[in-house]
């Protein structure tokens, strides 16, 4: 049980520190709620003067929200400064404003006559909402791929031909002679001490095999190679995709425990309680809920610097 509760505190720590890590993220995803949360406490047609408002900033927000998961962590991982932390938040918050005017000046819009009003109201084109959406994909593979740990070099890419051959700095032992009898006259030696003196080779061993001047260069062309081949910008694309693939899961489930239990609550308050209770209730249950287990996924991840 005390494992279970461990998993249950270092998952909502976690949480607690995305709102460090991704400030620009968080405070996102808090305005997106908090716009939502109004949508759904004015009811139509009141809220058809505000339809197109709401549509802008629900987008400009959620592409925001995006951008600065891919901005920040490209700017942890890759610099790893104050300076280009805080860039990473100006770009995140400055995407959002600039998504929002380009929607709402500049984007065609659609009137939608509901079937109980003759008042119509205009929302976003389908044209303006595929090409954000667009975006919002690019901006979080963008966020996979900067996530992705550099890929490790095979190292089948290039085996000595002898481990004898390899060095340390570990004091050498110097041989006084050839036989068996004179392994218990062997003396130790620093490093230092051992310059310049003859060291036995294995049988068959040639010596001149254990000094090629092109072997490092030839190492480091192949572990590059190597390297280069294992993944997209040479970073471990499938390893980074698993772990967004897990980070969605683990939110997944504790969104969805919280959506059940806060449900069932609401439900059994309103069937012995307030049986008049709103269904507006679980709409806004399921919004935080769905607030919360975003800050579970974020706090999900590493931290890249």
């Amino acid at each position: 049980m005390s494992g279970f509760t461990e998993t249950i505190r270092k998952t909502l720590a976690g949480s607690l520190r995305a709102l460090r890590d991704y400030p620009a993220a968080i405070l996102s995803a808090a305005l997106f709620l908090l716009v939502t949360l109004v949508r759904i406490q004015i009811d139509f047609p009141q809220q058809g003067s505000f339809a197109f408002l709401f549509s802008c900033l629900s987008w400009s927000l959620a592409l925001g929200t995006i951008f600065s998961l891919m901005a920040i962590t490209f700017f942890h991982s890759r610099f790893n400064t104050k300076k280009s932390f805080l860039l990473a938040n100006i770009l995140s918050l400055s995407a959002v404003i600039f998504s929002f005017l380009m929607l709402f000046l500049f984007s065609e819009a659609e009137t939608a006559l509901p079937e109980y009003s003759y008042q119509g109201y205009d929302l976003l084109s389908p044209l303006a909402v595929g090409r954000i959406s667009v975006v919002m994909l690019v901006s979080y593979l963008l966020f996979i791929v900067f996530s992705g740990q550099p890929a490790k070099a095979e190292l089948s890419a290039y085996q000595p031909e002898d481990a004898s051959n390899v060095t340390s700095a570990k004091p050498v032992k110097i041989i006084a002679g050839e036989g068996e009898s004179a392994q218990a006259d062997a003396i130790s030696a620093e490093p230092e001490e051992a310059v310049g003196r003859k060291l036995p080779q294995p049988d068959g061993v040639d010596a001149a095999k254990s000094a090629r001047p092109d072997e490092s260069a030839e190492i480091k062309s192949k572990s590059a190679a190597a390297k280069k081949d294992s993944g997209i910008f040479g970073i471990d694309f499938a390893g980074a995709l698993f772990m967004h693939i897990k980070a969605f899961s683990v939110a997944f489930i504790y969104g969805m425990v919280m959506l059940i239990g806060a449900s069932g609550v609401a439900g059994a308050i309103q069937a012995l309680l307030y049986q008049d209770m709103s269904f507006k209730v679980y709409q806004y249950i399921s919004t935080i809920t769905g607030f919360i287990a975003f800050t579970i996924f974020v706090g999900y991840f590493p931290d890249f610097r």
